[in-house]
């Protein structure tokens, strides 16, 4: 729980997350900012490492190194055994969506249901819009 709860944060900072995907696949096709803390966190949940790693920038909107991506690949099984532990994802719930006046920041507030019934701490995430896509920003 600890190490998903970091994870939430680190990126959801986290982390491949939204981290990478948008929509499916690896550049981020979702409409809102939600969308893509949602896809990130399926993606997690699914295995699917490499596109929960694709929706992650820097802060500044710059693509990741690859070893910051390799960092990012080796935290992200021990985040999935967290959430297997606790029944799966039942439900990612968007308790707030602020997107910026200018349109080109957003920070996603979520709570995580657990498919044991539990409820992850609300967790907020960054993002950043780059290229016209939501991208999650790694700070």
């Amino acid at each position: 729980m600890r190490t998903l709860n970091i994870l939430f944060s680190f990126a959801l900072m986290t982390a491949m997350f939204a981290v990478l995907s948008c929509g499916g696949g690896g550049g981020g096709g979702s409409s809102t900012p939600g969308d893509v803390v949602k896809t990130a966190m399926e993606n997690l949940a699914d295995a699917n490492y490499d596109a929960a790693i694709a929706v992650y920038v820097t802060k500044n909107g710059e693509e990741l190194s690859e070893k910051e991506k390799n960092k990012m690949k080796a935290f992200l099984p021990s985040a999935k055994e967290d959430l297997d532990k606790n029944g799966g994802i039942k439900e990612i719930q968007i308790i707030k969506e602020i997107i910026s006046e200018d349109g080109n920041t957003a920070t996603v507030k979520t709570q995580m249901i657990y498919g044991n019934g539990k409820k992850g701490n609300i967790s907020s995430t960054k993002l950043i819009k780059v290229n016209g896509k939501w991208r999650v920003r790694i700070n």
